[in-house]
């Protein structure tokens, strides 16, 4: 499931845990300034919380990162996968790379070719380096889809789709 996770309160990260059938991707652009300038003010707080929320009830649950101009760098940084995977306990991440499409679209946001190619690079990167069980990974069809189980290793999937 993509959420922002605004919704996501005790009750319900109760609910979720409780049926254990249910892994939120929750969608960041990357850090606080980053995803409340996209999202609005107070946003990154309250994902934080969610996924604070989240892990106190059990239940697994990813990031869902979709690649711009603005956060090329960013949503794979040190930073971003510290707090999130290391502080938070994500369990794996969706990468998709901006498309423009739908009824408000623009250019502006498409990553350039470079950006493209420092992704793949951090992307490579962070596979090659992995000495802990923070990242498994693969490469194939338009999407995949990696499972941990819990206390295992995290995970990452790089796709083309539409912005979230």
């Amino acid at each position: 499931m993509y959420t922002n996770g605004t919704l996501v309160d005790d009750a319900v990260a109760r609910r979720m845990g409780e049926l254990g059938n249910l892994s939120p991707a929750l969608s960041i652009e990357g850090l606080k300034a980053r995803t409340d300038a996209r999202r609005g003010e107070g946003v990154f707080d309250r994902i934080v919380a969610a996924a604070e929320r989240l892990a106190r009830e059990g239940v697994l649950f990813g990031m869902s990162l979709t690649a711009t101009r603005q956060n090329a760098d960013e949503i794979l940084s040190d930073e971003v996968l510290d707090l999130f995977v290391d502080r938070l306990g994500a369990l794996y991440a969706f990468v998709f790379h901006y498309m423009p499409i739908g009824r408000a679209w623009t250019l502006d946001l498409m990553m350039t070719a470079e950006q493209r190619f420092r992704l793949y690079e951090r992307t490579w990167s962070l596979i090659a380096s992995a000495t802990s069980s923070r990242w498994i990974s693969g490469t194939g069809p338009p999407l995949q889809r990696f499972a941990s189980p819990p206390g295992g290793p995290a995970a990452t999937s790089t796709s083309t789709g539409t912005g979230t």
